[in-house]
């Protein structure tokens, strides 16, 4: 084992036998893809057989997930048939804490032990950053594929009975999408997005309000759920700014919202699309740009009976991790951006010289037939 493995679970910058682990290089940390140095990576040499060396390690993540101290995301155990016959494993820790619990943990103090006896530790890294995590900085992905994202969204609700107006901030947020590839429009590359289904959970933001206080318990403390509206259409453009580069490119999202609470269903005016940007993206996916909501606030209405309660204000969408990620085998129907997202793109883009031709571009199944979709006023637009 090495020295340093001796440290076991420590903080950046703590003291492992006279020397500190602090972060370092010649990549600025501002530059990662994330900064919390919560992903750990470790190199060992069976002793034995392979097989028990990666059972020790698979068991070693399955006990942190269990004390709720490794992230959600899968541990990855690598094995080299090389001549070092290595077995690699990357796991991510839950949060900073999370190492000092599982120091103070016996089962977590056995289950590396586990680890030490079935092989030899040769490398150990605790403290890793991601600088990339497979992102397309120059051109548009020449294959279409789908892609599931984590990320959340806010918006702010104004209810009718109630005094004041509440925050809904979307947790546990998810969004499942295909991306065209890239494809030119009249001589303008962009990239189509279809939303095939996004939504997140939002605290109950109720609690404690005078209007509820003689409310049942569950009404009070249920969480929210945000949701697409299946029926209307739900996408995303993105539109090179360069004719030699893809990125830097302008993105922007349209989505319809269901919004199930505790005292009923709500769903967005669908006259009055919720538009995130336009905004500047140097990647795809657009993982950690924030998208401030173009619009609002617009109306919102009971989905039992279609009556008016109040009003939403979308806040922001921002997607923070790729999940997974699968290309298509063969060309899909939603390699071409429908003639109505093309629309909205223009009707929302600032720049007149930025807008994409609409020659040769259909509506199909993702846009409604029904006659009254997309009519009457649209929703003020706010600046920020």
């Amino acid at each position: 084992m090495v020295e340093r493995e001796k440290c076991g679970h420590v903080e950046p910058g703590d003291s492992c036998d006279g020397a500190s682990v602090p972060h370092r290089g010649l990549v600025p940390i501002e530059a990662f893809r994330s900064k919390d140095s919560l992903l750990e990576v470790g190199i060992a040499e069976p002793t034995g057989g392979a097989a028990e060396l990666i059972d020790v390690v698979r068991e070693y993540w399955a006990v942190l997930r269990d004390h709720g101290f490794a992230d959600s995301n899968p541990v990855k155990v690598l094995f080299d048939a090389g001549n070092r016959r290595s077995v690699i494993w990357v796991f991510r820790w839950k949060m900073p804490t999370s190492r000092m619990q599982a120091a103070a943990s016996n089962e977590c103090v056995g289950a590396l032990a586990a680890i030490e006896r079935a092989g030899r530790i040769v490398d150990h890294f605790p403290f890793v950053n991601e600088a990339y995590q497979g992102f397309e900085t120059r051109r548009f992905p020449p294959r279409g594929g789908v892609e599931l994202l984590r990320g959340k969204c806010t918006c702010t609700v104004k209810l009718d009975g109630f005094d004041t107006e509440f925050e809904l901030e979307g947790q546990n947020g998810f969004v499942i999408m295909h991306r065209g590839p890239r494809h030119v429009q009249q001589d303008v590359p962009l990239m189509p997005v279809t939303i095939l289904r996004h939504g997140a959970d939002a605290p109950n933001p109720l609690r404690g309000s005078p209007g509820l206080k003689d409310a049942p318990e569950e009404v009070r403390t249920t969480p929210f759920r945000v949701e697409q509206n299946s029926d209307l259409p739900q996408f995303g453009i993105i539109r090179s700014l360069q004719k030699d580069r893809d990125f830097p490119a302008v993105a922007m999202w349209v989505v319809h919202w269901v919004v199930h609470t505790p005292i009923g269903t709500l769903v967005t005016d669908p006259k009055q699309p919720l538009v995130f940007g336009p905004t500047v993206v140097r990647h795809y996916p657009p993982v950690g740009t924030e998208f401030f909501s173009a619009v609002g606030p617009v109306p919102v209405y009971k989905q039992e009976d279609g009556q008016r309660v109040g009003t939403l204000t979308p806040g922001q969408l921002t997607a923070f991790d790729i999940v997974v990620t699968m290309d298509d085998e063969i060309p899909s129907i939603l390699d071409r951006p429908a003639r109505y997202h093309v629309e909205m793109f223009n009707r929302y883009i600032d720049d007149p010289a930025l807008e994409i031709p609409l020659e040769g571009l259909v509506n199909d199944y993702r846009v409604p037939e029904d006659p009254a979709f997309g009519a009457g006023p649209q929703a003020k637009r706010r600046r920020h």
